[in-house]
């Protein structure tokens, strides 16, 4: 009998297995996508690429516009074999791309900020509610120009989760929802027309990491673009520019990752020859996203609206809270000077931080990890980055200590900072949000107390002062010199939070303490 038993329980367990879904299941995340990477799209000559206008590049084919659109208001009511190229579509609609449906006429936009809109008590993965649907439709075709070339397919952003065939035959899924999904699809692809459907689900269990202060709604919001490279090409680089010689001098260091894809046919001994250029295009050597009439599709025009405001302002640093923005902002922000702190999309405030937070759940550090990394590897070369953050508002447990040991390891020119962790060791810069008027007293009195050990030279002293809320007045002094710190006696400098670590060479810091306001443009929708 026990026998038995034991029979039913694996026969059972099989069949809950293979019914997960894979929008409720915190491990399929990511199903034959691109590895992460820099954007790159190749120019035909360098005098284009110098200009850095990738759209205009002969190999760059936009996908933006009008696509055949069919909402349905739970996935069990979904056209189920839309994707196959026999489907009829007579009588579907047409959506804008990008855009959220919600603010085209579909469904229902909501705001909530700690709990999630899907579950008033929710049970990560599972989502307990009727999930929306979008399906997606495109025909395109892929320039003769081309031929011989492998082609990408670029989505970039999908909110929440997706899956992708290309003439009845399936690509792939995706989840995260503001960083770039990309597939390889030459195989898929045949002369002439080719269709693209697209599936997609307004509720996934990749929101459970994404339960920020904002309007949840859903759709394709950024971009949609396909592009050609060479068999042989490069598929990745780091461009890392450091001070040496006592920081007189400059190196600049280019680690290149080149492809092959034409696995029959593999060459060895490649040599890639580079070439840098000043802002005037001179050889140097030979060697948050919220508009209130689109939601969460944000334009060029827009950015450059915000950057204008903000320099009127004598604003120089922006959060991305809570998620990595579109490719073009940081574009932006190189070119007019601004610095940003680049936030991976994160946010769990729905579990708490508790037992139940998912920084401690361990099946989720996949997912969670690979929301930093691709947030890394897309935007790791903007000079305009000068800290990364880990998310905001998700706890703190071995997940996130696992991502500050993986970023530590791939870069270790920009501190990072993460809000939950406080004073643990997997920040570098204490940056506690809403502080108190008694809080900057209080880190007086401590660091006057601080004898730092004579082991640790002034020069091996890093310093990162950063807050998370507005500066009410003037901005407080800090000096720092040697093993000596002080923060100049004024209520001036209420909001300063700060920490000192030896991690980085910096020989010595004056100046003030900036901060950051919550939130510089409040969401709003009209036209709903």
């Amino acid at each position: 009998m026990r026998q038995i038993y034991i029979f039913l329980f694996l026969v059972v367990s099989i069949c809950l297995t293979a019914q997960q879904k894979d929008w409720e299941n915190q491990k399929i995340f990511d199903i034959n996508k691109e590895k992460p990477h820099v954007n790159i799209v190749n120019y035909e000559d360098v005098d284009l690429a110098k200009l850095g206008e990738f759209q205009e590049s002969e190999y760059y084919l936009s996908l933006n516009g009008r696509w055949k659109f069919k909402y349905s208001s739970d996935d069990e009511l979904r056209p189920m074999d839309f994707y196959k190229t026999d489907f009829d579509i007579s009588g579907w609609d047409e959506i804008p791309v990008p855009s959220n449906w919600e603010i085209e006429g579909y469904g229902t936009p909501i705001y909530v900020n700690t709990d999630y809109p899907f579950d008033k008590h929710p049970q990560p993965p599972l989502i307990r509610t009727n999930n929306p649907v979008g399906s997606y439709l495109l025909d395109f075709e892929v320039p003769d120009s081309w031929d011989g070339k492998t082609v990408f397919l670029h989505f970039g952003a999908i909110k929440s989760a997706a899956y992708l065939w290309i003439n009845g035959e399936k690509v792939g899924y995706t989840q995260g929802s503001k960083t770039p999904s990309e597939w390889d699809i030459p195989k898929y692809l045949v002369k002439g027309k080719n269709t693209l459907a697209l599936e997609v689900y307004r509720w996934s269990d990749g929101l459970y990491l994404e339960c920020q202060d904002f309007w949840r709604i859903s759709g394709i919001e950024r971009d949609v673009f396909i592009y050609a490279k060479n068999k042989i090409s490069i598929s990745d680089f780091f461009v890392q520019s450091l001070l040496i010689n006592d920081y007189k001098d400059g190196s600049l260091k280019v680690d290149v990752k080149v492809e092959e894809k034409d696995i029959h046919k593999k060459k060895t001994n490649l040599l890639v020859h580079a070439q840098v250029y000043d802002p005037v295009g001179n050889n140097v050597f030979d060697k948050k996203d919220n508009i209130e009439f689109t939601g969460h599709v944000v334009y060029k025009e827009s950015m450059i609206k915000d950057i204008t405001l903000m320099k009127k302002h004598n604003i120089n640093t922006v959060r991305t809270c809570h998620y990595p923005d579109d490719p073009m902002w940081y574009e932006l922000c190189n070119k007019y000077g601004l610095y940003v702190i680049d936030e991976a999309n994160i946010e769990s405030h729905g579990m708490g931080y508790g037992k139940k937070s998912l920084a401690k759940d361990t099946s989720w550090l996949e997912a969670l990890l690979d929301r930093t990394i691709r947030m890394f590897e897309r935007d790791k070369n903007h000079p305009c980055i000068v800290t990364w953050s880990f998310g905001n508002e998700a706890g703190n447990g071995y997940n996130f200590e696992q991502t500050y040991q993986w970023m530590k390891d791939h870069d270790s020119t920009r501190p990072v900072q993460y809000e939950r962790a406080g004073q643990e060791y997997n920040t570098d810069i204490y940056c506690p949000m809403y502080a108190s008027l008694e809080h900057p007293e209080n880190y007086e009195v401590a660091y006057e107390q601080i004898n730092f050990p004579s082991m640790v030279e002034k020069t091996e002293l890093d310093v990162s002062v950063l807050s998370d809320v507005l500066l009410k007045e003037n901005k407080g002094e800090i000096n720092i010199s040697g093993e000596l710190f002080n923060i100049q006696n004024s209520i001036q400098a209420k909001y300063i939070k700060l920490i000192i670590k030896p991690l980085l060479q910096c020989p010595s810091w004056h100046g003030g303490a900036g901060s950051n306001a919550w939130l510089f443009l409040d969401e709003i929708t009209i036209g709903y």
